[in-house]
């Protein structure tokens, strides 16, 4: 029996277009209603992914940057994970140097390298700075960097450093951008940390995504689902492959692990 559902966000639970099919609120919120507790796991810091669990309706659990810091359904934060300060400033100063378009989260306030994000969207969301290195006087939740050349870069010389690299694709198939975190920032181990702070068996777990970064999770999970637009290494590993996010796969897979409706198994 299923006691907790894990979802990832961006392509998963909400479409490539950011819109929120509102069968999956519906199934969500049905679940909740039975008992099941609800996570949303994703590299979205804390106030982008309150957000989403606003458009459901209901409190979630908050697994955010990656797995660096967790919060409860009220808010109260139970982890934060952060890069060394000393190995930030070093990352920082490379990327100066190298005129890398680099996005750094800090106390869930992001600032912003040039070309790392449209003016707008800066505006909205954080700091515009001309150089990062300034910037870190604290140890960051997470870096971004955008683009093959600069994520390649970063990961060939940080790559003996304790630190994750997770990387996003485009739905061709390009690198859109690299996440850089603690190297324990991990949805697993969000995972890992939320069923030991509720006594609950990864076997009643059930995890749904769609990107490089749930790979692990899914296996954890004692069932993972991949929605149809996952991409293909993930779809490799799932126990069940959904329709696609903008077709409700969330819902479908709820329907199916949770609700056990007769019209979600074939």
């Amino acid at each position: 029996m299923i006691r907790l559902i894990v979802s990832d966000i961006d392509g998963t639970l909400i479409d490539e277009r950011g819109a929120l099919p509102p069968e999956n609120a519906l199934a969500l919120a049905e679940a909740a209603r039975r008992g099941v507790r609800v996570a949303l796991a994703t590299i979205r810091k804390r106030d982008s992914a309150l957000h989403i669990a606003g458009l459901l309706g209901m409190p979630c659990t908050l697994v955010c940057n990656g797995g660096a810091t967790i919060f409860d359904e009220a808010g109260a934060e139970l982890q934060a994970l952060t890069i060394p300060l000393e190995l930030a400033r070093t990352i920082a100063a490379l990327a100066d140097q190298q005129e890398l378009p680099l996005l750094a989260t800090i106390d869930e306030h992001n600032y912003y390298r040039p070309r790392s994000h449209p003016a707008a969207h800066i505006q909205a969301t954080g700091t515009d700075v001309a150089a990062m290195l300034p910037a870190i006087d604290r140890a960051p939740s997470r870096f971004i960097v955008r683009g093959e050349a600069g994520a390649a870069l970063l990961m060939r010389e940080f790559g003996a450093a304790p630190l994750r690299f997770v990387r996003h694709y485009h739905t061709d198939g390009s690198l859109a951008d690299a996440t850089i975190t603690h190297a324990d920032a991990t949805k697993e181990s969000a995972l890992a940390f939320l069923c030991a702070r509720w006594a609950i068996d990864c076997a009643a777990v059930l995890a749904i995504g769609d990107a490089e970064a749930d790979i692990a999770m899914l296996r954890m999970a004692g069932v993972g689902v991949a929605v149809g637009n996952a991409q293909p290494d993930v779809r490799a590993i799932a126990d069940w492959i959904a329709p696609a996010a903008g077709a409700g796969g969330v819902a479908a897979a709820v329907r199916r692990y949770v609700l056990r409706e007769a019209s979600a198994i074939p």
